[in-house]
């Protein structure tokens, strides 16, 4: 699967040539596809694409949406999204789920990006490999 730059995507989207609606279909079904890898630890199917038919409905409105309209993006898991539980791929963290999203959640949404998952990372972001989050099946010795 090949995609397009960012910025080609979001002028397809806001110009009514490709549908967000579409790109997230597009998005989660790689997700699934390739789901051996566990690079993610949730999806965020439902809300991803409630905001990609509302981001649709604007273009077809004639409102701007966006520089990064109908944009599917992954946040990795110790970045908070409003009611989506947020782990940092610890334990410790199973459960918790922000009542508030980070500023950089907020500012790609103000954009018109659509947030389509949580990453794997290492817990507490302390490495760089993934190898020692708690949410992989098997760990690498």
């Amino acid at each position: 699967m090949k995609w397009k730059p960012i910025a080609q995507l979001a002028d397809d989207v806001q110009s009514g040539r490709v549908k967000a609606v579409d790109l997230v279909e597009q998005s989660l079904a790689a997700i699934e596809q390739h789901k051996d890898y566990q690079a993610i630890i949730s999806t965020l199917a439902d809300s991803a694409r409630s905001r990609a038919k509302a981001i649709d409905e604007k273009v077809a409105n004639g409102v701007n949406a966006g520089r990064l309209a109908g944009v599917p993006f992954i946040a990795k898991d110790n970045l908070l999204v409003m009611g989506v539980e947020a782990t940092a791929a610890s334990n410790i963290l199973k459960g918790f789920v922000p009542p508030y999203q980070s500023t950089v959640i907020n500012r790609l949404e103000a954009e018109g990006a659509i947030c389509v998952a949580k990453a794997n990372q290492d817990a507490f972001g302390h490495g760089a490999s993934t190898e020692n989050s708690d949410f992989l099946s098997q760990k690498s010795t």
